[in-house]
């Protein structure tokens, strides 16, 4: 299995931090710290649609598909709600006093999960938007979220490097662990295809796998060279691809833990740190980072 690059969508004029689905096929959307929230279509990466202009940073976006409503997590703790029927802001919530840095969707629970920088986890009402909970965490920064394909258990990377594990039902704290190093934030999180198992990735460039009924360490590997900023399966979990600050994304084999690919400069690849994945499907991988470029790969076997 080979990755090849196949498009760049280039229109950002900073570094770009989130990247999330659309409700229409084969379109995505990606915003960053030039305040842009931009739809594009995979089909024609020369023409970016400007769906909103942020007043601050973005460092995360969140759809929730049913509402047809796109949710901007800002630098300074402001969240604007998106209509995507007409691109019109029909809510602007201050949820914290510093930056989101993730949002995840429960559409079992109708939940908004929001965590920030003052080490928070915010829960709110999908519906409303009402506040439901707010907990802190960490002394340090609360980083990001996942929640298990089940959607009865949600989890949340701080910057000490503790993972808390809650019940998404009744939002009770299940366990905490010592995922990382101490002092060394968890910024990427991810559930297994089978919810067997979750991912971690931290400042200390490691990609840690813990058993989830357990919440034992299965096995650390040093998977960069620098500190890691997303993991992401495909749509199958035959695969996933983790982002660094080392200006590299790779591919693995979920099966073996092995690299399939380095995806880095010398291939054309990022020239700076790679900030965000996404999947579009089994076989197409999104990365962007701060050189400002979003960069299609996608498997040679399709």
């Amino acid at each position: 299995m080979n990755y090849s690059k196949q498009k760049i969508f280039a229109g950002h004029q900073a570094a770009v931090y989130a990247l999330e689905n659309s409700i229409l096929p084969n379109h995505f959307y990606s915003a960053g710290s030039d305040r842009i929230i931009a739809e594009w279509n995979f089909e024609n990466p020369e023409e970016g649609n400007l769906i909103a202009r942020a007043t601050d940073a973005i460092y995360s976006l969140c759809l929730i598909p049913a509402k047809s409503e796109l949710l901007v997590g800002q630098g300074k703790g402001e969240m604007h709600v998106l209509n995507l029927e007409n691109n019109q802001e029909i809510k602007l919530l201050k949820v914290s006093d510093a930056s989101i840095f993730a949002m995840k969707y429960s559409s079992k629970h109708n939940r908004l999960l929001v965590v920030s920088g003052d080490g928070y986890l915010n829960v709110l009402n999908a519906s409303d938007y009402a506040l439901l909970l707010k907990l802190k965490l960490s002394s340090a920064k609360c980083r990001c979220i996942a929640i298990n394909h089940a959607q009865t258990v949600f989890a949340v990377g701080c910057g000490e490097g503790k993972v808390h594990f809650f019940d998404s039902e009744t939002l009770q704290l299940i366990k905490s662990i010592q995922a990382h190093q101490l002092g060394f934030s968890v910024n990427a999180l991810a559930y297994s295809f089978d919810d067997t198992m979750i991912y971690s990735g931290s400042r200390d460039a490691h990609l840690n796998r813990f058993n989830t009924s357990s919440f034992d360490l299965i096995d650390s590997i040093p998977a960069h060279n620098f500190a890691i900023y997303s993991v992401a399966f495909n749509q199958d979990g035959s695969v996933f691809a983790t982002a660094s600050r080392d200006k590299t994304a790779k591919v693995w084999n979920t099966k073996e833990h092995t690299i399939i690919q380095r995806l880095e400069h010398e291939g054309k690849g990022h020239v700076n740190s790679v900030n965000a994945l996404l999947w579009l499907n089994e076989y197409t991988l999104l990365s962007t980072g701060d050189d400002r470029s979003i960069i299609t790969w996608k498997s040679q076997q399709n």
